[in-house]
């Protein structure tokens, strides 16, 4: 059995390479059998669950790497104060929703592709967006 589960692995990572998909040598077979079932399922609709081709907004409340497509729609910036000489608080840059740009990371030089940041609101597939509120990653965002 143990030389079956390489030759698996090694057929699903071809298998992931032919459908487009940047294969990682460290993921195991259910990842890649996850990854191979997402890829149909954007290809052609057939494989795996019915295709939901309606897109949930949804808050991201921790960092997270969508497994399929996606959108940012934006972020809530904050409002940004600087108290003067006086002891009186000057508002320097309004809070806003910035539309199209990811939330910034916590800090410099962290991160890799794909990677989104807490607090940025996502459109995500129906099917993700469910699993990713399940696992709290992410809370319903209603768009205005």
């Amino acid at each position: 059995m143990s030389n079956d589960a390489p030759n698996e692995k090694e057929q699903l990572q071809a298998e992931a390479r032919s459908l487009g998909i940047d294969v990682n040598d460290e993921w195991d077979v259910p990842v890649l059998k996850r990854k191979i079932t997402m890829a149909r399922n954007d290809n052609d609709g057939k494989a795996g669950a019915p295709k939901d081709s309606g897109l949930v907004s949804m808050i991201l409340k921790r960092n997270y790497v969508p497994m399929g497509k996606f959108e940012i729609v934006g972020h809530h910036r904050k409002e940004v104060t600087e108290k003067n000489a006086s002891g009186q608080i000057i508002v320097k840059s309004p809070a806003e929703f910035v539309t199209g740009e990811m939330a910034p990371p916590p800090m410099p030089g962290v991160g890799f592709e794909r990677k989104v940041w807490a607090g940025t609101t996502i459109k995500l597939p129906v099917e993700e967006a469910r699993r990713a509120r399940d696992l709290g990653i992410a809370e319903r965002g209603f768009d205005d």
